[in-house]
């Protein structure tokens, strides 16, 4: 992990993960329970937009790697079931606390490394992105994950297949994990502010929006960006983009 030279993009992240938190516990999640065979969970998480040279800038691991796998919607905890909790009791200043908690859905990608470009982390031969929302299996419209039915985009784009190669762009951090073996805590951290925690995970995911986030294969040895992306660049081959990459920073591949 880089320090110093990126408390910015520390930042940043750190942002990304209070807009992923707003999104979760904010009307844009919507739990209509009518009945357990009725349940409709609406999601849309938000994120931070960066550019390419940020992008480039700022990853933690930039590689080729082909799909090796997607996951259906699942939800996040380590079974992938469905949860709610509720805490209560009472703040520092004695005020009773009745707030409850719903599952958030995620997928997971599963890459087959061919090539490190980057790797401040050291990654294996195989890599998993845990994704917040939807599947992109199913794409708009509604999903049942656990007999819930989940509508909304899909978090990452629906043209994304397996066996897609692709670059990609990834970060290291951590997303809110329901530990059923640990109660939710009511915390106050040193700045004052107060904060929910019923765990949390460490996972690998995309640096931005999906779409902003890889490029694919068109099999005619450049690397495009995908319809969905909102920052669409000329193509480039595989030598032509480490080179941009070394340009900003040192790459485990000549150019």
């Amino acid at each position: 992990m880089k320090t110093q030279n990126n408390f910015y993009f520390s930042i940043l992240i750190l942002f990304l993960l209070l807009l992923l938190t707003s999104c979760a516990f904010s009307p844009m999640q919507k739990n209509t329970p009518v009945n357990d065979e009725s349940r409709t969970v609406y999601y849309e998480p938000s994120y931070i937009t960066l550019d390419r040279a940020e992008m480039i800038t700022n990853a933690d691991v930039i590689l080729v790697g082909e799909v090796k796998s997607i996951s259906p919607t699942q939800w996040n905890q380590d079974s992938g079931e469905y949860w709610e909790d509720v805490y209560e009791g009472v703040t520092d200043v004695g005020e009773k606390l009745n707030t409850s908690f719903s599952a958030w859905p995620v997928h997971f990608i599963q890459l087959s490394v061919q090539e490190r470009i980057v790797d401040e982390i050291g990654v294996g031969k195989e890599l998993t992105l845990t994704i917040l929302g939807k599947s992109p299996l199913i794409g708009t419209g509604s999903e049942q994950a656990d007999g819930i039915t989940v509508e909304g985009e899909a978090g990452t784009p629906g043209t994304l297949k397996v066996g897609d190669r692709i670059i990609v762009f990834v970060v290291q951090t951590e997303l809110a994990w329901r530990d059923p073996n640990q109660p939710i805590k009511f915390l106050t951290n040193e700045d004052g502010a107060t904060y929910f925690d019923y765990g949390k995970r460490v996972i690998f995911d995309f640096i931005s929006m999906p779409a902003n986030s890889y490029l694919v294969d068109g099999k005619d040895g450049l690397y495009y960006s995908v319809p969905e992306a909102t920052i669409q660049e000329e193509p480039l081959s595989l030598d032509q983009f480490i080179l941009k990459v070394s340009e900003k920073r040192e790459t485990l591949v000549v150019p």
